[in-house]
């Protein structure tokens, strides 16, 4: 249980969370801008160093920090990596549903997605996610 959770996190943080977070932003990571853009984003970024550190619980928390100062499409997605590493998938589903509706041409949201419909058992719906998301490269 610990080696496939060690796995499973040390798989999200490079294929979602990203490398050193250092670079810059994605249109993909940016929040609506608005009032509470800077603590949104401070926010975000704080949670995506949780989830380097394997900290999925306070990564979760540091992304509803962010969500309550302002709509975040990254925060949402990353908040779905972790809910989904959690086993939470349904929860998961919701976010990576709500990252989509404010930002539709997010390949790693679609991703995420597809892997939480296929845990779900609807291979359908997670095939027609996977084939945005490459449509998206």
């Amino acid at each position: 249980m610990i080696i496939r959770r060690t796995l499973l996190l040390s798989l999200l943080a490079v294929a979602v969370v990203g490398c050193s977070g250092n670079e810059t932003p994605s249109t993909h990571e940016l929040p609506v801008r608005g009032p509470g853009y800077e603590k949104a984003d401070a926010s975000f970024r704080e949670g995506q160093a949780l989830a380097r550190r394997g900290w999925p619980e306070e990564a979760i928390a540091a992304y509803d920090r962010a969500l309550a100062a302002g709509e975040h499409p990254g925060a949402h997605r990353e908040k779905g990596a972790m809910l989904e590493l959690l086993g939470h998938h349904e929860r998961a589903l919701r976010s990576y549903d709500r990252a989509l509706v404010l930002d539709v041409a997010d390949p790693a949201a679609h991703d995420g997605r597809a892997r939480v419909l296929a845990s779900l058992g609807r291979e359908e719906e997670a095939r027609q996610a996977r084939e945005r998301a490459a449509a998206l490269r």
